[in-house]
Protein backbone atom coordinates (compact mmCIF):
# COMPACT_ATOMS: atom_id res chain seq x y z
CA UNK A 1 0.00 0.00 0.00
CA UNK A 2 1.37 3.36 -1.01
CA UNK A 3 0.84 7.11 -0.87
CA UNK A 4 1.66 8.76 -4.18
CA UNK A 5 1.86 12.24 -5.62
CA UNK A 6 0.81 13.17 -9.14
CA UNK A 7 2.29 16.37 -10.53
CA UNK A 8 0.58 18.01 -13.50
CA UNK A 9 2.20 21.23 -14.62
CA UNK A 10 2.22 23.38 -11.47
CA UNK A 11 -0.60 21.41 -9.82
CA UNK A 12 -0.19 18.35 -7.62
CA UNK A 13 -2.42 15.70 -6.10
CA UNK A 14 -1.96 13.19 -3.27
CA UNK A 15 -3.55 9.78 -3.37
CA UNK A 16 -3.29 6.28 -1.95
CA UNK A 17 -3.55 2.79 -3.31
CA UNK A 18 -3.68 -0.69 -1.84
CA UNK A 19 -1.87 -1.85 -4.99
CA UNK A 20 1.28 -0.20 -6.26
CA UNK A 21 1.41 3.41 -7.37
CA UNK A 22 2.31 2.12 -10.85
CA UNK A 23 -0.95 0.15 -11.06
CA UNK A 24 -2.95 3.11 -9.71
CA UNK A 25 -1.28 5.47 -12.21
CA UNK A 26 -2.49 3.20 -15.05
CA UNK A 27 -6.02 3.52 -13.67
CA UNK A 28 -5.71 7.34 -13.54
CA UNK A 29 -4.44 7.38 -17.14
CA UNK A 30 -7.30 5.18 -18.32
CA UNK A 31 -9.81 7.59 -16.77
CA UNK A 32 -8.02 10.62 -18.23
CA UNK A 33 -8.06 9.08 -21.71
CA UNK A 34 -11.81 8.40 -21.41
CA UNK A 35 -12.34 11.97 -20.13
CA UNK A 36 -13.91 10.47 -16.99
CA UNK A 37 -11.45 11.37 -14.24
CA UNK A 38 -13.08 12.51 -10.99
CA UNK A 39 -10.73 15.46 -10.56
CA UNK A 40 -11.63 18.25 -13.00
CA UNK A 41 -8.39 20.16 -12.46
CA UNK A 42 -6.23 17.19 -13.47
CA UNK A 43 -8.63 16.19 -16.26
CA UNK A 44 -8.46 19.69 -17.78
CA UNK A 45 -4.66 19.63 -17.68
CA UNK A 46 -4.66 16.19 -19.34
CA UNK A 47 -7.07 17.39 -22.04
CA UNK A 48 -4.95 20.46 -22.76
CA UNK A 49 -1.38 19.15 -22.38
CA UNK A 50 -1.58 15.35 -22.45
CA UNK A 51 0.36 12.70 -20.58
CA UNK A 52 3.71 14.43 -21.01
CA UNK A 53 2.59 17.14 -18.54
CA UNK A 54 2.22 14.51 -15.77
CA UNK A 55 4.58 12.69 -13.46
CA UNK A 56 4.01 10.53 -10.40
CA UNK A 57 6.09 9.39 -7.46
CA UNK A 58 5.74 7.20 -4.37
CA UNK A 59 5.96 9.16 -1.11
CA UNK A 60 5.23 6.48 1.49
CA UNK A 61 4.73 2.70 1.74
CA UNK A 62 3.17 0.61 4.50
CA UNK A 63 1.17 -2.54 5.10
CA UNK A 64 -1.04 -0.81 7.71
CA UNK A 65 -4.28 0.55 6.14
CA UNK A 66 -5.08 2.85 9.08
CA UNK A 67 -1.61 4.35 8.92
CA UNK A 68 -2.00 4.76 5.15
CA UNK A 69 -5.17 6.87 5.66
CA UNK A 70 -3.54 8.94 8.40
CA UNK A 71 -0.42 9.69 6.37
CA UNK A 72 -2.45 10.63 3.28
CA UNK A 73 -4.62 12.98 5.34
CA UNK A 74 -1.48 14.51 6.81
CA UNK A 75 -0.11 15.25 3.32
CA UNK A 76 -3.45 16.68 2.22
CA UNK A 77 -3.94 18.80 5.36
CA UNK A 78 -0.47 20.24 4.95
CA UNK A 79 -1.17 21.32 1.34
CA UNK A 80 -4.96 21.73 0.89
CA UNK A 81 -4.87 25.53 1.29
CA UNK A 82 -2.31 25.84 -1.52
CA UNK A 83 -3.97 27.02 -4.76
CA UNK A 84 -1.96 24.42 -6.66
CA UNK A 85 -3.10 21.45 -4.57
CA UNK A 86 -5.66 19.61 -6.71
CA UNK A 87 -7.08 17.44 -3.92
CA UNK A 88 -10.82 17.96 -3.58
CA UNK A 89 -11.31 16.62 -0.06
CA UNK A 90 -9.37 16.69 3.19
CA UNK A 91 -10.42 13.10 3.86
CA UNK A 92 -8.41 10.11 2.74
CA UNK A 93 -9.99 7.31 0.78
CA UNK A 94 -13.42 8.85 0.15
CA UNK A 95 -15.65 7.58 -2.60
CA UNK A 96 -15.27 9.80 -5.69
CA UNK A 97 -19.04 9.86 -6.22
CA UNK A 98 -22.06 9.52 -3.99
CA UNK A 99 -24.32 8.99 -7.00
CA UNK A 100 -27.00 6.45 -6.19
CA UNK A 101 -26.35 6.57 -2.44
CA UNK A 102 -29.58 7.26 -0.49
CA UNK A 103 -29.55 10.76 1.04
CA UNK A 104 -30.63 11.48 4.62
CA UNK A 105 -33.28 14.08 5.41
CA UNK A 106 -30.56 16.13 7.14
CA UNK A 107 -28.46 16.12 3.97
CA UNK A 108 -31.48 17.07 1.81
CA UNK A 109 -32.31 19.97 4.14
CA UNK A 110 -28.70 21.16 4.12
CA UNK A 111 -28.41 21.30 0.31
CA UNK A 112 -31.95 22.58 -0.27
CA UNK A 113 -30.81 26.12 0.51
CA UNK A 114 -27.85 25.99 -1.83
CA UNK A 115 -29.66 27.00 -5.00
CA UNK A 116 -31.54 23.80 -5.75
CA UNK A 117 -29.52 23.27 -8.90
CA UNK A 118 -30.45 26.64 -10.36
CA UNK A 119 -27.76 29.04 -11.49
CA UNK A 120 -26.88 31.70 -8.92
CA UNK A 121 -25.57 35.14 -9.72
CA UNK A 122 -22.02 35.86 -8.59
CA UNK A 123 -20.20 39.10 -7.76
CA UNK A 124 -16.47 39.22 -8.54
CA UNK A 125 -14.57 42.40 -7.65
CA UNK A 126 -17.85 44.34 -7.73
CA UNK A 127 -18.94 43.00 -11.14
CA UNK A 128 -22.18 41.00 -11.29
CA UNK A 129 -22.21 37.80 -13.39
CA UNK A 130 -25.38 35.77 -14.06
CA UNK A 131 -23.67 32.44 -13.24
CA UNK A 132 -20.48 31.19 -11.64
CA UNK A 133 -19.49 29.75 -15.05
CA UNK A 134 -19.72 33.21 -16.62
CA UNK A 135 -17.62 34.65 -13.79
CA UNK A 136 -15.04 31.84 -14.06
CA UNK A 137 -14.80 32.38 -17.83
CA UNK A 138 -14.24 36.11 -17.30
CA UNK A 139 -11.48 35.34 -14.79
CA UNK A 140 -9.93 32.70 -17.04
CA UNK A 141 -10.22 29.94 -14.43
CA UNK A 142 -12.08 26.66 -14.29
CA UNK A 143 -15.55 26.89 -12.67
CA UNK A 144 -14.57 24.37 -9.99
CA UNK A 145 -11.93 26.77 -8.66
CA UNK A 146 -14.45 29.63 -8.36
CA UNK A 147 -16.96 27.35 -6.66
CA UNK A 148 -14.35 26.44 -4.05
CA UNK A 149 -13.72 30.14 -3.40
CA UNK A 150 -17.45 30.80 -3.09
CA UNK A 151 -17.98 27.91 -0.68
CA UNK A 152 -14.95 28.90 1.38
CA UNK A 153 -13.08 25.62 0.90
CA UNK A 154 -10.26 27.54 -0.81
CA UNK A 155 -9.17 31.13 -0.41
CA UNK A 156 -9.17 33.34 -3.51
CA UNK A 157 -6.08 35.41 -4.31
CA UNK A 158 -5.85 38.62 -2.28
CA UNK A 159 -6.72 40.77 -5.31
CA UNK A 160 -10.01 38.91 -5.97
CA UNK A 161 -13.24 39.29 -3.99
CA UNK A 162 -16.04 36.76 -4.66
CA UNK A 163 -19.54 36.24 -3.27
CA UNK A 164 -22.95 35.05 -4.31
CA UNK A 165 -25.24 37.91 -5.28
CA UNK A 166 -27.86 38.68 -2.63
CA UNK A 167 -30.94 40.57 -3.74
CA UNK A 168 -31.79 43.51 -1.50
Amino acid sequence: MEIYKITAGDYYYFGQTINTAKVRWRSHKCNFKKNRHGNNILQNIWNKHGEEAFSHEVLFSTEDKELLDLVEEEYIDKHIEDELCANISRLANIAPSQKGVPKTEEWKKKVSGSGNGRARAVVVNGVLYPTSKAAADALGIIPNRLTRWLRGTRKPPKNISVSYYKEQ
